[in-house]
């Protein structure tokens, strides 16, 4: 018992002391590191299962077996699918030799152009492949906002000359299911893995050596303890594990180097009903720009944008561009949130 005090006391001071000779980031390293993230590949589970899984799928359906004609991969609502099905495609060898279209990149204002771009793109070649990087830009959670979802749905059992290969977030795949059924229609979907922390410290790891982390200055008990609370709460999620790495990040001046300090998911600030339907309505599609949010909450623009506002100066909102997301960092406590108060809620395993 005395040793475990003293052990106890001893890592305390060790800790204080280090926190002390701390500092916030510089802008200029802060900015950095924000862009190592953004510019890191997806995570190689990620880039593995996907490359298997297409091969595998298309190789099949390239020799005329009576197999599934799509595939379909889930993530979590703020992982970028989009971006991980790029990467695969572009250094496929097995899609070298057909021809690979992309559509739905970005939901149209005009929702009832889906049906009609579809329907051109199907035309131009028999033999080919369809990329969806996100089902959740195919539809609205509104009045005719599902139209693209059913003409598509019936294009994948007419058309099976066609391979269809389209990611979707858990929340999108549960409501489209809900409502119309979608599972019926693609006989084949694979979830991402769940990353454990070692994996996810393996694809940090360029991001960490750019902005000249040095891990080597951490106290080796603070390290493991750092570590093992990352993997409790960041849900397997690499976005929300980027976050929280983010923020542990701090400047030691002395060595000029950055290391990690003590980190932990921010509070989920008090939430009213309109607050958790706009939040839900933003996990559900991804991204969303103004006037397509309104639409979906049946709300004018101008009490929509109030909303907004409020929520993004609590930090739950960014916005890129005209787009607005979720904050990756609120995305486990706030997935939480929304399942107490009995709204549709996937997720992870």
């Amino acid at each position: 018992m005395l040793e475990r005090l003293i052990t106890q006391f001893t890592n305390q001071k060790n800790k204080s002391d280090l926190e002390l000779s701390l500092e916030e980031l510089p802008e200029e390293i802060a900015s950095e590191s924000r862009q190592a993230i953004a510019d890191l590949a997806a995570p190689e589970p990620y880039r593995q299962v996907v490359t298997n899984a297409v091969t595998e799928a298309v190789s099949k359906w390239q020799a005329g077996a009576e197999t599934a004609n799509s595939l379909v991969f889930l993530a979590s609502p703020i992982e970028n699918l989009a971006k991980l099905l790029d990467e695969v495609i572009l250094n496929s060898e097995i899609l070298v030799d057909v021809s690979v279209n992309c559509f739905g990149q970005q939901r149209p204002n005009d929702l009832s152009k889906i049906p009609k771009e579809l329907a051109e793109l199907l035309k131009k070649s028999e033999s080919k492949i369809i990329v969806i990087p996100s089902l959740s830009q195919c539809f609205l959670r509104c009045i005719g906002g599902l139209d693209g979802i059913v003409y598509l749905r019936e294009q994948v059992l007419e058309n099976t000359q066609v391979f269809w290969l389209i990611g979707c977030n858990y929340w999108t795949w549960e409501y489209l299911d809900y409502l119309c059924q979608i599972r019926a229609y693609f006989e084949e979907e694979i979830s991402l893995p769940v990353l454990t922390w070692e994996e996810i410290q393996d694809w940090l790891e360029p991001a960490a050596k750019r902005i000249n982390a040095d891990v080597s200055k951490e106290i080796p008990e603070l390290q493991r303890i750092y570590l093992e609370k990352l993997a409790g709460v960041y849900l397997g999620i690499p976005a929300v594990a980027a976050c929280l790495w983010l923020r542990s990040l701090h400047y030691h001046p002395e060595s000029k180097t950055v290391i990690r300090r003590k980190h932990s998911l921010p509070d989920l600030p008090s939430l009213n009903s309109s607050d958790r339907y706009l939040l839900y309505a933003l996990l559900l599609h991804e991204k969303m720009n103004l006037s397509a949010l309104a639409t979906s909450l049946g709300e004018s623009q101008s009490v929509i944008r109030a909303d907004v506002q409020k929520l993004r100066k609590l930090s739950l909102i960014e916005a890129n561009y005209s787009q607005l997301n979720i904050n990756p960092l609120y995305y486990p406590k706030l997935r939480l949130e929304l399942s107490q108060n009995n709204f549709l809620v996937a997720g992870e395993n």
